[in-house]
């Protein structure tokens, strides 16, 4: 505890209450002035409760206005809800609506493209998944649609149904990517305001599970509202950006030209 009589100066500059602590431990003596200066600057007080014997307490009072609790956050929102058409097999359909759902999007399956353009027509994004087998052969696609300056993009895409398309494609087939480029940016570069579609064949993932897929949500800059967007991420496990550059090239080069790729869809109805 403190002595009464020192009590009284304890907060003053280069003071201690028993003199002989200086010379056997250090200190200047200031401790407390310092503390009661930076108490009293907040507005508050500072003050002291001491038995001699017993022991001190030292107490200090601050002034602060209360707080409005801060609001939760609200989770993200579109105008509508964002739907995800879902167009596979049987077997692969309910796991592809649990992943949509975990998006906290809304899965829509459906059994051709017939049957899901109605329903995405006049939507202001839209995006669909299919797992389908061509030739005999497993193939995966996926079809990404945007929002055009219209606010309208048409479906389009191979399987039972497949519609030619009408609208001004954009590939999303870079050259060899930058280095350190990831996988989120390789599929973002570009303001693509249309479709992106790309495909790949067993000889390059042996199979869907090999691929791991994440829905990203962005804003296209180009419009001149900023109108969220949807936009599919797709990469292989365990490869890096140069293979999926390489891959989106060879692909690009397969399809040819807009004219081209048009023939072929139309042969596929």
């Amino acid at each position: 505890g403190i002595p009464q009589d020192a009590q009284a100066r304890i907060f003053d500059s280069f003071t201690q209450a028993d003199p002989s602590v200086t010379r056997r431990f250090g200190g200047s003596g200031l401790g407390t002035t310092i503390a009661k200066q930076l108490i009293e600057t907040l507005g508050g007080q500072i003050g002291l409760h001491s038995r001699e014997g017993e022991g001190s307490t030292f107490w200090f009072e601050l002034p602060f206005a209360l707080q409005t609790p801060p609001a939760s956050a609200d989770p993200q929102h579109f105008e509508s809800p964002l739907r995800v058409a879902i167009l596979a097999s049987h077997e692969l359909s309910p796991r592809m609506q649990a992943m949509v759902r975990e998006w906290g999007a809304e899965p829509v399956p459906v059994e051709n493209l017939l049957q899901w353009e109605p329903r995405a027509r006049g939507a202001d994004r839209r995006l669909l998944m299919q797992f389908a087998d061509q030739n005999g052969e497993r193939v995966e696609v996926f079809l990404a649609l945007y929002a055009s300056q219209n606010d309208r993009a048409d479906a389009s895409g191979f399987g039972e149904g497949a519609l030619p398309p009408d609208t001004d494609w954009r590939w999303l087939a870079p050259a060899p990517a930058p280095a350190g480029m990831t996988g989120d940016a390789l599929f973002a570069q570009g303001a693509i305001k249309r479709v992106a579609y790309t495909q790949w064949r067993s000889g390059d993932h042996s199979t869907a599970s090999s691929l791991a897929l994440k829905l990203a949500v962005m804003r296209d800059r180009t419009l001149m509202r900023a109108r969220p967007v949807a936009t599919l991420i797709v990469s292989a496990e365990g490869d890096d950006t140069d293979a999926i550059a390489a891959r989106l090239a060879r692909f690009t080069a397969a399809m040819g030209d807009r004219d081209a790729w048009m023939d072929r869809a139309a042969g596929l109805r």
